[in-house]
């Protein structure tokens, strides 16, 4: 089982482990939050109607940025 606590001596899958289970998620999170964010501000942009394609949308966008916090 891995540990969030450095070990001198890590198997190399232990690091691997890490790296994909703490570091990855974390950066996933934050790049998908930011590119929703600014989508809703695009489509929120006052020169596009509120169209029915553009509301849509940004509520994908918002459901999207809820469901990579779970």
């Amino acid at each position: 089982m891995a540990s969030w606590y450095r070990k001198k001596n890590l198997a190399p899958y232990e690091t691997a482990e890490l790296i994909i289970s703490g570091i990855v998620p974390i950066f996933l999170i934050v790049i998908g939050t930011v590119g929703n964010l600014i989508s809703i501000f695009v489509l929120l942009n006052k020169e596009n109607p509120g169209t029915s394609t553009n509301i849509y949308l940004i509520f994908l966008c918002l459901v999207d940025t809820i469901s990579l916090y779970q």
